[in-house]
C-alpha cells in the first residue's frame, strides 16, 4: 500500500537518516519497495542441483509448515518439468509442470495438484514468489504472488515433510532451470494470507524473517558472490551444497 503525497507516491521514507520503508500499520505495510534481494542462484537445468547432508525435517506429523520461495523459472530439456525440492525416499516433494503444479508427501496418496502452471500463467522468464503452507487441519494450500492458487485436486495430508535435494530430484532428473532466490522453510506456522501479501508485498520482496519470525528452520539467501556454499542464514547451520555448477551462477537478481 503505497503512501502518496498529493498525487504522488513516496517509495523511501525516512526518519532522520533511518529508512523505515517497512514501517507498518496493524499487519499492512506501509511501503511496498526497498528491499534488496541482493544476489541469485542461477540453475543451467541440465545437472545443476543443491543438496543437504541429509534429509531436512521441516514438519512434524500433523505440524503447520510454511515454505516461501522466489523464483525465475524458465522451459527445461526434460519436457519442462522441474522439481523445487524432494526428499531423500522420493516421497515428498513440490514440483512444476507447465500445466500444472504439485504437491506430495509420503508419496502420491492424497497429493494436492493446483491448475497453475508456469509456462501457460506466462510466468516463464520472470520473478514470481511461490507460498507452500499446511495448517492446523492439514489442509495443503500454495499461493503465487499472493493470490491462493486453484486445486484439481484436493487433499489433507499429515505426513511428516522432509527435504534433501533443491532444484532437481534425488535421482538427479527434473532439473529447474532459472533464477531462485529467498527460499525460506518455516515448521510450526501455517502463513496467514495477509503473512503471504507482505511476503510479495506487490512484487517488491521483503525480508522474510521480518513475517515469518519463529520456526525458521532454514533461509538460503542465495546471496553469495563465489563459491559452492550456499549459507543458512537461519542459524541453524542447514547449508547447501551447489553441485556442478560452472560458469556465472551468483547472479543479480
Amino acid at each position: 500500500m503505497p503512501i502518496k503525497l498529493g498525487s504522488t507516491d513516496i517509495t523511501t521514507l525516512k526518519l532522520g537518516s533511518t529508512d523505515v520503508s517497512q514501517a507498518y500499520l496493524g499487519t499492512t505495510a506501509l511501503l511496498s519497495s526497498g528491499y534488496n534481494f541482493g544476489n541469485a542462484l542461477q540453475y543451467d537445468g541440465v545437472n545443476d542441483y543443491c543438496s543437504l547432508p541429509a534429509n531436512l525435517q521441516i514438519a512434524a506429523s500433523s505440524t503447520e509448515f510454511t515454505i516461501s520461495i522466489w523464483m525465475n523459472p524458465l522451459y527445461n530439456t526434460e519436457s519442462g518439468q522441474f522439481w523445487v525440492f524432494e526428499n531423500s525416499t522420493a516421497k515428498d516433494m513440490w514440483f512444476f509442470y507447465p500445466s500444472a503444479t504439485y504437491f506430495r508427501l509420503n508419496g502420491n496418496t492424497n497429493q494436492n495438484i493446483w491448475t497453475y502452471g508456469y509456462d501457460t500463467a506466462g510466468d516463464i522468464g520472470s520473478w514470481h514468489h511461490y507460498v507452500l503452507t499446511r495448517d492446523s487441519s492439514n489442509v495443503i494450500e500454495m499461493y503465487v504472488d499472493g493470490v491462493k492458487q486453484t486445486k484439481s485436486t484436493s487433499n489433507a495430508n499429515s505426513a511428516n515433510l522432509q527435504m534433501i535435494s533443491v532444484g532437481n530430484r534425488f535421482n538427479n532428473t527434473k532439473h529447474f532451470k532459472g533464477k531462485m532466490d529467498d527460499f525460506i522453510a518455516v515448521g510450526g506456522y501455517c502463513a496467514t494470507q495477509q503473512n503471504v501479501t507482505d511476503l510479495y508485498n506487490s512484487g517488491g520482496g521483503v525480508d522474510p524473517t521480518t513475517i515469518l519470525t519463529s520456526g525458521v528452520l532454514a533461509y538460503w539467501k542465495f546471496n553469495e558472490s563465489t563459491g559452492t556454499t550456499a549459507s543458512d542464514s537461519s542459524g541453524n547451520g542447514n547449508d547447501l551444497t551447489l553441485n556442478n555448477f560452472t560458469g556465472t551462477y551468483w547472479v543479480t537478481h
